[in-house]
């Protein structure tokens, strides 16, 4: 049982490391997390920091209960693709990208609407220091302007990362396979290790205003184990 608890967890790992760099890159589509209000009001940890009273937590539980349902109507059936060309396949997941971009966006206003003004100001700070963890070209790109030198930069620390992170797949899947001894706190190490680089590298191209800018829009730090977080959901968790 503790073997599966801890494949959970490496599986979480590998889950990060897949979108860190590829889901920062415009154009690119994963499996990565997705860190909006909605995902991110689904995280005990989160609603704990918020102090939701009752009335509110029973209100936005089912708002998104309700985008949850929204999400999966929308998904398409993955049997369909084997029928379809290069072409209409990518057009059926641009289909999806905008619905699911859509059901986002109505959930969120409806949240904005549902916590009070300092309650969403700081979801919107922890949302921003779950995507500098996992993307933080994404938010580099979207707080900050940016001069061509830096986007070209930028574009470069991410190339560099999405190598960097189809290797460290790579060697934690043979771990996987045969039978062998996994090490989980060096897998866990490694991991962090390598967003802490990348958010590094990221950083080294801003000015210092802009760093300040960037660490002024997250707030106060907000703690949380991502694996832990990885592992439950694999067990079905959805916080309250």
């Amino acid at each position: 049982m503790r073997r599966f608890s801890k494949l959970f967890s490496v599986i979480g790992l590998i889950f990060l490391t897949q979108s860190s760099a590829l889901l920062a890159q415009p154009g690119r589509r994963g499996g990565g997390p997705t860190f909006n209000r909605a995902t991110t009001l689904g995280i005990e940890q989160v609603r704990e920091e918020l102090e939701l009273d009752d009335a509110q937590g029973a209100t936005i539980q089912a708002a998104l209960d309700a985008y949850r349902e929204e999400r999966r109507e929308a998904r398409p059936d993955r049997s369909q693709f084997q029928f379809l060309s290069d072409e209409e396949q990518q057009e059926l997941r641009d289909q999806q990208q905008k619905q699911t971009e859509e059901a986002s966006n109505k959930v969120d206003e409806t949240l904005a609407a549902l916590l009070k003004p300092k309650q969403l100001k700081r979801l919107d700070q922890i949302i921003i220091q779950f995507q500098l963890k996992v993307t933080p070209a994404t938010v580099i790109r979207k707080q900050l302007e940016l001069t061509d030198d830096q986007i070209a930069a930028l574009k470069t620390v991410e190339d560099e990362a999405v190598a960097k992170q189809l290797d460290m797949r790579f060697e934690m899947m043979k771990q996987f396979q045969g039978g062998k001894n996994i090490d989980f706190t060096e897998i866990r190490r490694i991991v962090e290790e390598f967003q802490k680089d990348m958010q590094t590298s990221a950083f080294a191209i801003l000015t210092d205003s802009q760093k300040t800018k960037i660490t002024e829009v997250q707030g106060p730090q907000f703690d949380i184990d991502f694996i832990s977080l990885m592992r439950n959901r694999g067990r079905g968790g959805r916080g309250r």
